[in-house]
């Protein structure tokens, strides 16, 4: 893996980092998956359970 480099302001605090595209491909493909198995969670749990069209898109807008 390659080495990771950071931004940091005048005082050294880390307030940023740097990826290859290769790195931040990665990285958000495996976010997606992540939001993929959370929306499965969430429909499985909800399974059979009756709402309001305004409770389904206000979830589908909740991260």
């Amino acid at each position: 893996m390659s080495s990771v480099q950071f931004v940091t302001d005048d005082k050294g605090k880390k307030t940023g980092v740097f990826l290859t595209m290769k790195q931040y491909q990665k990285l958000m493909l495996e976010l997606e998956e992540l939001e993929e198995i959370k929306a499965y969670d969430r429909a499985k749990k909800n399974a059979g359970q009756k709402r309001t069209f305004e409770s389904f898109i206000k979830e589908l807008e909740t991260p």
